[in-house]
């Protein structure tokens, strides 16, 4: 502290007292520094911001973080990285609202990028918003026609809610398209293996299960885990 009143223009006096304050636990305190420091103009914004941001979670300053973030963001432009941090900070908050709107705002900046498209799909999912996660899995497959869990989620999506059987029939195109990654597959078809494996008697469960599994044998062949998961 005596350094920072001696040559209060010294940055790295000022990010060593953060240091320290952080260590006692004073993290308003340490937020409070890399506030002064964005305010004086200092240059690294994202590692400052980040830092600022940092320690008003630390103090449980939410909503102030993610107004930092906001801060940021206008500075930089759009970052998943950032968008990440708040998306999950309004998760905390219980504000699925302004969580989805994070989402959307990637997806609307990168249109063609099916990843953010999938996260926003698997949100609408958790929230059993069905149909609107089916229409997104529906966008992904314009851009990828082979995006194998896009075309996994939209497989027999009525047919899910009523057997298990019908269900895994509509999964046979996938099964037997050697460019889906064998552990997608396999990921699909565990849980009804288990089914059987503790007892579940189904012969048409069984059946219909066991077809699966040697077609993931036929179409990866040199794959150890297709016979693990044959036997």
């Amino acid at each position: 502290k005596m350094a920072v009143s001696l040559d209060d223009k010294n940055m790295w006096y000022q990010l060593f007292l953060a240091d320290m304050q952080e260590k006692l636990g004073a993290y308003k305190e340490a937020a409070s520094i890399y506030e002064q420091l964005i305010k004086g103009g200092a240059s690294n914004t994202y590692y400052l911001h980040a830092q600022w941001a940092y320690y008003l979670i630390k103090d449980n300053e939410i909503s102030k973080a993610i107004k930092v973030y906001d801060q940021l963001e206008k500075q930089i432009g759009i970052s998943e990285e950032v968008i990440d941090k708040k998306y999950a900070l309004y998760t905390q908050l219980g504000n699925d609202k302004k969580a989805l709107a994070e989402l959307e705002k990637l997806t609307s900046f990168y249109p063609s990028e099916t990843q953010y498209l999938h996260r926003l799909a698997q949100f609408h999912k958790e929230k059993n918003n069905k149909t609107k996660a089916a229409e997104i899995y529906q966008k992904i497959l314009i851009i990828d026609p082979n995006d194998a869990n896009a075309t996994i989620e939209l497989a027999g999506t009525a047919e899910k809610s009523s057997n298990d059987v019908t269900y895994l029939n509509s999964l046979k195109s996938v099964f037997n398209n050697p460019s889906v990654d064998i552990d997608i597959k396999i990921k699909e078809l565990i849980p009804y293996v288990e089914k059987i494996a503790n007892g579940e008697e189904d012969k048409a469960l069984s059946t219909t299960t066991l077809e699966l599994a040697e077609t993931i044998e036929n179409i990866h062949p040199n794959e150890a885990k297709t016979y693990a998961l044959y036997g």
